[in-house]
C-alpha cells in the first residue's frame, strides 16, 4: 500500500504529525470517485492543487482509474473532470498507482490494466488541465503496454525531457508451476516518450529488466538519471527487502549491492514497498513492512553501491512496532522520513539517523483517523514544507472515497507569503517565458500483507505485486548525490483500512488435506479444508513459493510430482493477516 506527503501554508500554531485544520475539514477532504474507490498516490502540481489517483470499485470487478484535484485549502477544483474528479476505462478492469502532475496542468495517472484477450500490462492515461484525455498521447490519451506474461505497474517517475517512467512487476518466464512464478517475477521499468511511445533508447526497445527472482514497488530518481528500485526477494523461502539499479540508459547496475540485487533479509519475513534517495551521500532509505510476531514499519539505509548502513536506526535497521502496513516514504527538507502506513490517515517519521522522531505525533507515529476506516497509501512533501497523506476512507454507506490529510511537518515549515501591496502605477507586462519539464518465496512467509496474490491455480498469471532487483555499475561506481522522486503509491488493491483499535488477529488449523497422492497425469489435483479458530473475513492460500491468493475451504489444486507445502491463513476484518497454518504432501507416479 503507498503513501505521498505534501507541504502547504497553514496558519495558527503548528504541532508535529498534527492536522493541519486550514485544510478541508478538519485537516482531512475526500471525495467519492466513480461511486466507490480509493486513493494510491498522491502530488501537486505547479499550480498549488493536489492532484490524487488511484482505482475505483476497491477489489471489485470493472475497476477505473480514477482521479480528483483539489484546491490548496482542500476544496475540489470543480474544473477538473466531473466537479473535480475523473474516472477512465482502461481495458476491461484497472488500477491506479500513481500519479505526476506536468509544469502545464496536465496529469499523467499511471497503474495496470487487464486487457481483452491478454494478461495484466503497464498503463498510462495522461489528462488535459480540464481532465478529458490528451489526444496526443498514445492517440486517444491512453498508452498500455505488455511485458512478458504479464506485468504490474506500481509507481511513476519523471524522466528527462518529459519523458516517464513506470515500475513494477513482471512475468518473464513461462511458469508450469505455481511453485516457478515467483522464480521468474522480475522488476520492470518501461520509458514513454511525451507522446506514449515506447522510449527505443532506454532498456531493451524500451524495456528494462532486473534479474528474475524479485519484485518492484517503490523507486527513486537519483540526480545522474539513474533509477534505484525496492521490493522484495526470496531468501530460503522467506521474504527479503530488496533493491536494485538500473542506469539512466535502463542497464542492470552490477555494481550495485551483489551483481545488481542488494538483499536484506529481516526476522520471520519482510517486503519493501517505498525508497527515498539522500542527495547529501548517495544513499537511499527503503522501507516496508516486516513481521515478528507482529508486523512493524521498518527501514533500512544502503550506501550509494547498495551496501547497508549499520550506522542507520539499531544496528543498521530501524523497526517500529506499528502493527499496521506501511505503504510509502518521502524525505523531508531536514533529511528526516516520513512514511505512510494504515490505521487511519497515519504517518511515522524517522529522524535522518534512523530512530523515531519523538516530536512527530507519539513517539514518532501520528494516528489519524476518518471516516469509519481509513488507511494512508501515498506522501508527498511539497513546497512550504506540509505533508499530504492520501489514501482511502470509508463512509458510513460503506463506499470507499479518495481521501487527503494535510498534516504540519516537524521539518519546520515556511510561513505563508503575504502580498505585496499594489502597484501604484502600471507597469508594462513582461513576456511569460516557458515553463520547462521538471528534471526529473519462502518456508513461512511473514503473516503479513506485503505478499502479492497468486491464482491458486497454476495458470501463468500476470506478476504479483512485488519487489525487484536490480542495476548495473562498476563496482568502485561512487553514486554522486541524487533527488528524490515522489513517494512511490501503494498497493494496487487496496486492502480494507485497520482501524485504530486492533482486533484479535485469527488462526487457522487445516482440517482435512492429502498426505501422499499418486497420479498416472503429469498433475494430481489435490483438495484442502480449513478452518479459523476465531472470527475471519476470508482465507488466502498458497502453495511452495507461490503468492497469497484468495480461496475458502474446499480448494482445490493442481500440483506435479513432487514434494509440496500447503499453507492458508485468515484475515481478519481490518485485513491483518493472522499466522498461517501449513500441510507437506507428497505426489507420486502411480504405476
Amino acid at each position: 500500500m503507498l503513501a505521498w506527503l505534501v507541504a502547504v501554508p497553514a496558519a495558527g500554531a503548528s504541532v508535529p504529525g498534527e492536522l493541519d485544520d486550514g485544510f478541508g475539514t478538519g485537516g482531512v477532504s475526500s471525495a467519492l470517485v466513480g461511486g466507490n474507490g480509493g486513493a494510491n498516490a498522491v502530488a501537486m502540481d505547479p499550480q498549488g492543487r493536489i492532484v490524487v489517483s488511484g482505482q475505483t470499485a476497491i477489489n471489485g470487478p470493472n475497476s477505473k482509474f480514477g482521479a480528483a484535484r483539489f484546491n490548496p485549502d482542500g476544496s475540489l477544483d470543480a474544473s477538473f473532470g466531473d466537479g473535480g474528479t475523473v474516472t477512465v476505462d482502461v481495458g476491461i478492469g484497472s488500477m491506479g498507482a500513481g500519479v505526476l502532475p506536468l509544469p502545464d496542468g496536465r496529469v499523467v495517472l499511471t497503474g495496470s490494466a487487464y486487457m481483452p484477450h491478454s494478461a495484466l500490462e503497464f498503463a498510462a492515461v495522461r489528462l488535459l488541465p480540464d481532465g478529458s484525455l490528451d489526444p496526443s498521447f498514445g492517440g486517444d490519451g491512453i498508452v498500455t503496454q505488455p511485458i512478458g506474461h504479464g506485468a504490474l505497474a506500481m509507481v511513476a517517475v519523471p524522466a528527462n525531457d518529459g519523458k516517464i517512467v513506470l515500475v513494477g512487476s513482471a512475468t518473464v518466464g513461462l511458469a508450469t508451476d505455481v511453485a516457478q512464478k515467483v522464480e521468474n517475477l522480475a522488476a520492470a521499468a518501461i520509458r514513454l516518450n511525451p507522446d506514449g511511445s515506447l522510449d527505443q533508447s532506454f532498456g531493451e526497445d524500451g524495456i528494462a529488466l532486473a534479474p528474475a527472482g524479485s519484485a518492484a514497488q517503490g523507486v527513486t530518481v537519483e540526480t545522474d538519471g539513474d533509477l534505484v528500485w525496492a521490493g522484495e526477494t526470496s531468501v530460503e523461502g522467506v521474504q527479503a527487502f530488496a533493491a536494485g539499479r538500473w542506469t539512466a540508459s535502463g542497464e542492470v547496475d552490477r555494481g550495485y549491492g551483489t551483481d545488481g540485487v542488494a538483499v536484506i533479509p529481516i526476522d520471520a519475513g519482510a517486503a519493501a514497498v517505498g525508497v527515498a534517495h539522500d542527495p547529501a551521500d548517495g544513499s537511499s532509505v527503503v522501507v516496508g513492512p516486516s513481521f515478528n510476531r507482529s508486523l512493524h514499519t521498518t527501514a533500512v539505509r544502503l550506501d550509494a553501491n547498495g551496501r547497508p548502513d549499520p550506522a542507520f536506526g539499531t544496528d543498521g535497521i530501524e523497526r517500529v512496532p506499528t502493527g499496521l502496513m506501511t505503504n510509502g516514504i518521502v524525505r523531508e527538507a531536514d533529511g528526516g522520513f516520513v512514511i505512510a502506513i494504515t490505521g487511519g490517515l497515519s504517518a511515522v517519521r524517522l529522524l535522518p539517523d534512523g530512530t523515531p522522531d519523538p516530536e512527530f505525533g507519539e513517539n514518532g507515529v501520528a494516528k489519524h483517523p476518518a471516516g469509519v476506516k481509513a488507511a494512508a497509501n501515498g506522501a508527498f512533501v511539497a513546497p512550504g514544507g506540509k505533508l499530504l497523506l492520501a489514501g482511502v476512507a470509508f463512509g458510513e454507506d460503506g463506499r470507499g472515497r479518495f481521501a487527503v490529510a494535510r498534516l504540519h511537518s516537524a521539518a519546520g515549515e515556511e510561513p505563508p507569503v503575504e502580498e505585496e501591496p499594489p502597484v501604484e502605477e502600471e507597469l508594462p507586462v513582461e513576456e511569460e517565458l516557458p515553463v520547462e519539464d521538471e528534471p526529473p518465496l519462502e518456508e513461512e512467509p511473514p503473516a503479513e500483507e506485503p505478499e502479492t496474490p497468486v491464482e491458486p491455480e497454476p495458470d501463468p498469471e500476470p506478476p504479483a505485486e512485488e519487489t525487484p532487483p536490480s542495476d548495473d555499475a562498476p563496482p568502485g561506481h561512487g553514486k554522486p548525490p541524487t533527488q528524490d522522486p515522489p513517494a512511490k503509491p501503494v498497493i494496487p488493491k487496496l486492502p480494507p483500512p485497520a482501524t485504530g483499535s486492533q482486533e484479535a488477529v485469527p488462526e487457522t488449523e487445516i482440517v482435512g488435506a492429502p498426505g501422499k497422492v499418486k497420479t498416472k497425469r503429469k498433475r494430481a489435483v489435490v483438495r484442502f479444508k480449513f478452518r479459523a479458530k476465531g472470527a475471519a473475513a476470508r482465507f488466502e492460500c498458497k502453495l511452495n513459493r507461490g503468492r497469497w491468493a484468495p480461496c475458502a475451504s474446499g480448494v482445490k489444486m493442481r500440483v506435479a510430482k513432487g514434494k509440496h507445502v500447503f499453507r492458508v491463513r485468515a484475515l481478519g476484518s481490518d485485513g491483518v493477516p493472522g499466522p498461517p497454518a501449513r500441510h507437506a504432501l507428497r505426489v507420486k507416479r502411480a504405476r
